[in-house]
């Protein structure tokens, strides 16, 4: 394992440069390095568990064929490595970030995203945004810590992952970005570093466009993108939402399997081309990137057919989320914010926030699947 991190880049992030928040013995025994150890908490939290019925972009519709969260993680973590590989970056520290970078997504994907926005404003907590829930989730309210001698929140993984996961950001496509300049050169900036932009990212009310502290972040950045932008038409097409001659023509051709292949050489010529300074497209490539990725907003994301399968998701998700506040303003700890949530997590984390239950409904609505969802909203009719 210590051969192949000697082999890396020089501007590669290696696993003896991770940052933690917390000390922990445990992070220095066995042959698993930092980055590695990463990704095994993350497979192994209740929230990673959850993306299994989470909807990428087509809710409610009962089709096996159709991607769900999980298959995009999948696909990220599979394109990133290549990628890593190919410039010679750390894969343990992408497939770490891909891994976790999609654990804040609430039920309905983006359009559940922005009722729970609207209803943290309102209760003054700040904005929602998946990407902050993400760390939330994994730094904040999941633990295996919180029991023992030196009991602490959040599952302690490295600033460099959470850091990744908060700057993914798959929505923001620039043509190229480097890591920030000497940002996390030790442990205490990089922390501090840390807490300022996820603060940042709560308190906009759109995506914050945040800089990247390591090259294998900027990397899952782009390839959050490659990963989902064929995949989506594919889908759409198998749907009959549009055709393979609706497809606009560009450089990046009309299948998945053309798109993901241009993008990613084009993506790993430029980046060597800069000397691994940042990673970039060529001009062509991103032009073709942006009229694709506006031909999905048009024509797929915003197809009536989506909106109609989840017409009646605002004001259920807005019940749900006025019902947990009022049952933990209340301490009633047989509702299902308590059963399902809180005693999931520990007496600590109510503690913590009791005194401002909009947190918590925020949480534990943020985490729901979209099975449960309905359940519940079921069970309260």
């Amino acid at each position: 394992m210590l051969d192949r991190e000697r082999a890396l880049a020089p501007a590669a992030s290696r696993s003896a440069g991770a940052i933690f928040r917390w000390d922990e013995t445990s992070r220095h025994e066995g042959p698993r390095l930092h980055y590695w150890r990463d990704s095994d908490r993350i497979l192994h939290s209740f929230s990673f568990n959850r993306y299994v019925d989470k909807t990428q972009v087509f809710s409610n519709i009962e089709d096996d064929r159709i991607s769900h969260r999980v298959i995009h993680v999948q696909f990220l973590a599979k394109i990133g490595r290549f990628v890593g590989r190919v410039l010679g970056l750390n894969e343990d520290l992408i497939e770490a970030i891909a891994l976790g970078h999609d654990v804040g997504h609430c039920p309905f994907g983006h359009e559940g995203e922005k009722v729970l926005d609207t209803a943290c404003t309102r209760h003054g907590v700040g904005h929602f945004h998946h990407n902050a829930q993400s760390v939330v989730f994994l730094d904040q309210v999941e633990s295996a810590y919180r029991k023992g001698e030196n009991p602490f929140p959040g599952l302690n993984l490295s600033a460099q992952t959470l850091d990744g996961i908060l700057c993914h950001n798959g929505e923001v496509h620039v043509r190229e970005i480097g890591p920030e300049p000497d940002a996390g050169k030790s442990p205490g900036d990089a922390i501090a570093r840390l807490d300022a932009n996820l603060d940042k990212a709560i308190g906009a009310p759109g995506s914050v466009d945040l800089q990247p502290m390591t090259l294998e972040a900027c990397v899952v950045r782009f390839v959050d993108t490659i990963s989902y932008i064929g995949r989506d038409i594919e889908d759409a097409i198998t749907l009959g939402l549009i055709t393979r001659d609706d497809i606009p023509d560009t450089l990046l051709g009309n299948t998945n399997r053309q798109v993901i292949d241009i993008l990613v050489k084009d993506l790993i010529k430029n980046t060597m081309e800069s000397e691994l300074s940042k990673v970039a497209y060529s001009r062509d490539v991103h032009q073709a990137l942006l009229a694709l990725y506006d031909f999905n907003t048009k024509r797929i994301y915003k197809h009536e057919t989506l909106a109609s399968k989840i017409q009646d998701v605002p004001a259920q998700m807005e019940m749900l989320f006025e019902q947990a506040c009022n049952d933990v303003a209340r301490g009633n700890e047989g509702a299902a914010v308590f059963t399902d949530h809180v005693r999931l997590v520990g007496t600590d984390y109510i503690e913590r926030y009791k005194a401002n239950p909009a947190i918590v409904a925020r949480d534990f609505v943020a985490g729901m699947t979209d099975r449960y969802f309905k359940r519940l909203v079921a069970s309260l009719a």
